[in-house]
């Protein structure tokens, strides 16, 4: 993480981090018999530093672009991104505005939606 600044770990780049990391998220939830939970201290550890609880890529991928924003809020004072300001950020919200109206392939998650809205997101730029 340090490293790359991210838990987005391709097996093929890194084997014995992506098998340690799926073993973090199946001793998280408990679903395999043969390995101990993780504990409460376990648990805090990986959250402060944004440990990934999914190994879905897109989802990863997602939640890295939605700490940017939510950094940029921190910064701006707000999360309307104009192009100008960061291209990169700007195209990723106006995708997430097209998803939640239902086009480019997949709408949002109720939780995305809501993680959105808590930071003051607009669905609409002229709003």
């Amino acid at each position: 993480w340090r490293q790359n600044g991210h838990f987005a770990v391709d097996r093929r780049e890194d084997p014995r981090l992506y098998h340690w990391m799926l073993s973090q998220r199946t001793r998280y939830k408990g679903t395999d018999s043969h390995q101990v939970r993780l504990s409460k201290n376990q648990i805090y550890v990986l959250k402060r530093i944004g440990f990934a609880w999914t190994s879905d890529r897109d989802e990863v991928e997602w939640q890295l672009r939605y700490d940017e924003l939510v950094q940029f809020g921190e910064h701006h004072g707000h999360v309307q991104v104009k192009e100008l300001e960061n291209p990169d950020l700007y195209r990723w919200t106006e995708r997430q505005r097209y998803r939640y109206r239902g086009y480019g392939g997949s709408e949002l998650s109720e939780h995305q939606i809501k993680q959105l809205e808590k930071i003051g997101f607009r669905w609409s730029p002229s709003d």
